[in-house]
């Protein structure tokens, strides 16, 4: 049977008590809505502070603060002058000026403000005659706590939005007006029931053509939770959250204690102390309705808080987590962590209660391990997540592929790893094994005593076979491009590159890069000269990069001495001389060949 009005309401307060009228007076003060006003021009050492609603004594220099429009264009000015133009082409005279500035405006924007004597808060000073204290108008929204009149066990939260008005008179006139926007009623193992609390008659858009209408409203049952600040293109709905929205926590916990809500703000997850440090989150409020909500349609919940999940529980209401490690839809707790075993659920108090903290993320890969038919513990799941969370189903499937245990394969992982897992090592280990044709079926090999220095002899092998096979390139081509390049008169000698080797020495006495040139000189892409003295062969001077073929001939693509350096005029003189020779060497066989 539906609740009617009348019951619904009997398990709500209809009073604003001074509690709520001093949390709102609280959250007024720290959205920045209490000031101080100067009403006579002739005393404006006489204001009047909004929040404690005396009469208090400022200093005489104070000035005008503003209105909000004017203070938001100087803080664009003030924007646009800092970080747009900077001190780009200033001299030392402008920044010394423009540091001047500064001072006096800060100095100037130090008078804006004025400590009230009586409350010991700093505010802005307004001066009545100078604006229209309309401007200052706002709403805020706060959310109040409380256990249910008539039902055990049952919570309920009002939603009370304040309005502050400012009067325009001679005396400064300042109007809080409390009026509830909502209400909730939350009950284990029941649907939420919400109502929304409005005036009774309202203007609603009805067309696209910009219709409004005066309706009607009652108090009125909503049947979702969630369809706050819903627009659509032919109606637009009047039920959303007014200004800022804060959550008096204090009165949450005295609420859920003693009743079957009590655990879902106990552990260390630090949710409400959280709020408590960063009370601007207006998520907050929001998300604590959902998880109540949600909380009611699943009692079995209660025993993952229990079992110290709170932070799990949280991050699936606030859609953190989406690993599907429990499966949240379930109707009892054994459907839900049908995956874990009584023992998982043991080790998850026992490291909740300690230092660390099992997340969803944990509980996924302890969940895709179960379902590889893998043996897995809590701890070796948090060490795994640390370590290459996204490598255990690749690992899983070559210890499979290599007959091996993936337990036996983890253990080892841990051994080698120190205080992770090597499981990434591993792999790579595996990979660069299998392309030197070591036997992995065999466990010496597959599972080394020295993970990490086995696999820098691997390394080395991989190299050393890379470089054996340019070797040979170089030696195919070497015997051609000696006729081709080999050159030398009474100064100079110029000689191709003879091995991998000699380029890397190269590099290093000239500190340049000639030894990244290896593979394409090997593979005739181009060609690495080197230019010594007939006095010095062996000594490094120059090297050349020449490209080209003997029938279209041979130009230099580029010179260089130590550290990159461009060599003298003469030794260019003879590059062009060796370049016209080989040229002229390489016409006179094709004419040989056409004739």
């Amino acid at each position: 049977m539906a609740m009617t009005n009348k019951e619904f309401s009997s398990h709500f307060s209809d009073t604003f008590t001074p509690e709520i009228k001093s949390f709102g007076r609280e959250t007024l003060l720290k959205e920045g809505f209490d000031c101080l006003i100067v009403t006579d021009k002739e005393d404006k050492e006489k204001a009047y502070c909004t929040h404690c609603k005396k009469w208090v004594k400022i200093p005489g220099d104070t000035i005008h603060t503003g209105s909000p429009k004017s203070i938001q264009a100087a803080e664009r000015r003030e924007y646009n002058r800092h970080c747009c133009h900077g001190v780009w082409g200033m001299t030392e005279g402008d920044i010394e000026l423009e540091k001047a500035d500064e001072e006096r405006r800060q100095a100037i924007k130090r008078r804006k403000y004025a400590l009230c004597p009586e409350c010991g808060h700093t505010f802005n000073v307004y001066h009545q005659w100078r604006m229209d204290m309309s401007q200052l108008d706002g709403t805020v929204s706060i959310s109040i706590w409380a256990k249910s009149k008539v039902e055990p066990g049952a919570v309920v939260m009002r939603r009370i939005e304040i309005e502050r008005n400012y009067g325009n008179g001679d005396e400064p006139v300042v109007k809080d007006t409390y009026r509830e926007a909502e209400r909730y009623l939350f009950r284990m193992g029941k649907k939420t029931v919400r109502q929304e609390c409005r005036p009774r008659r309202e203007w609603v858009f009805v067309n696209k053509k910009g219709t409004w209408r005066k309706v009607k409203r009652q108090r009125r049952f909503i049947k979702s939770i969630i369809d706050r600040a819903v627009r659509q293109s032919t109606v637009m709905w009047s039920d959303y959250v007014k200004g800022h929205y804060r959550m008096n926590i204090a009165s949450l916990k005295t609420a859920i204690r003693n009743t079957p809500y009590q655990y879902l703000f106990t552990g260390k997850s630090n949710y409400i102390r959280n709020y408590e440090h960063y009370p601007y989150r207006e998520s907050y409020p929001l998300y604590t309705v959902n998880l109540m909500d949600w909380y009611s349609l699943h009692p079995w919940v209660e025993l993952l808080l229990k079992n110290g999940m709170e932070n799990i529980v949280i991050d699936h209401v606030r859609k953190i987590g989406h690993s599907g490690a429990i499966c949240w839809g379930a109707k009892s707790i054994k459907s839900a962590v049908k995956r874990f075993t009584k023992q998982d659920m043991k080790d998850i108090l026992a490291i909740n209660s300690g230092q660390e903290l099992v997340t969803e993320k944990h509980l996924s890969i302890l969940a895709e391990a179960r379902e590889l038919q893998m043996q897995l513990t809590v701890r070796q799941a948090i060490q795994i997540e640390k370590n290459g969370a996204d490598k255990l189903t690749h690992m899983i499937f070559e210890a499979r592929r290599l007959h091996l245990r993936p337990e036996c394969v983890l253990e080892y992982c841990m051994k080698e790893g120190g205080m992770g897992y090597a499981i990434g090592d591993w792999l790579d280990y595996i990979a660069d094994a299998g392309r030197v044709g070591l036997d992995l079926k065999d466990r010496t090999n597959s599972m080394p005593k020295n993970l990490l220095k086995r696999h820098a002899n691997i390394i080395r092998q991989i190299k050393y076979r890379a470089n054996r096979k340019l070797e040979e390139e170089m030696k195919e081509t070497l015997v051609l491009r000696n006729k081709i390049f080999s050159w030398k008169d009474k100064k100079y000698i110029i000689r191709p590159a003879a091995s991998t080797e000699e380029l890397i020495e190269e590099g290093k006495a000239l500190h340049h890069c000639v030894g990244g040139y290896a593979e394409r000189h090997a593979k005739g892409e181009t060609t690495i000269l080197f230019v010594r003295t007939n006095k010095a062969p062996d000594k490094p001077l120059y090297t050349m990069e020449v490209k080209g073929s003997p029938g279209s001939g041979w130009k230099m693509v580029q010179i260089r001495g130590s550290m990159n350096a461009d060599p003298p005029e003469e030794v260019r003189m003879m590059v062009r001389n060796f370049l016209d020779e080989v040229n002229a060497r390489g016409s006179k066989k094709k004419a040989r060949k056409t004739a």
